[in-house]
């Protein structure tokens, strides 16, 4: 198997998986729609038969709200993320994750969330953690 087959079917099989984590995006149609791509060009995506393109790829990591580099290497965390999130709303969703990445990133948790009051029970637990004993 060469290396653009391998990888086809590494963008094939992370495709699934966050299809499988994201109620709002687990048919070919609903994710089609809401990558602004084609069922069909989703369809070949998915059973690898063809390439995905640069801008395919980036549209179908926006409407899950990923990098597109997530399409090319499998994260276990980030798909266990969106598996335990999963009955959240697409915003409520895409809210969480924007904070997990910002506090990955080094972030404050007020920075990351600043629509949380300062009386949140996680803005509260995230300032005693920042706290010397």
């Amino acid at each position: 198997m060469n290396a653009a087959t391998q990888l086809r079917q590494v963008i094939a099989e992370r495709l699934r998986a966050l299809m499988a984590a994201c109620p709002d995006l687990d048919t070919q149609v609903k994710l089609a729609r809401k990558a602004g791509l084609s069922q069909s060009t989703v369809a070949r995506i998915l059973s690898a038969d063809s390439a995905a393109t640069a801008d395919s790829i980036a549209d179908l990591a926006h409407a899950f709200g990923v990098a597109p580099a997530s399409l090319l290497m499998c994260d276990p965390v980030e798909i266990e993320l969106l598996m335990t999130t999963k009955g959240l709303r697409a915003g409520g969703r895409q809210r969480l994750l924007g904070y997990a990445a910002a506090l990955s990133a080094g972030q404050p948790f007020a920075t990351a969330a600043p629509n949380l009051s300062n009386d949140s029970p996680v803005l509260q637990a995230d300032a005693r953690q920042k706290m010397p004993p």
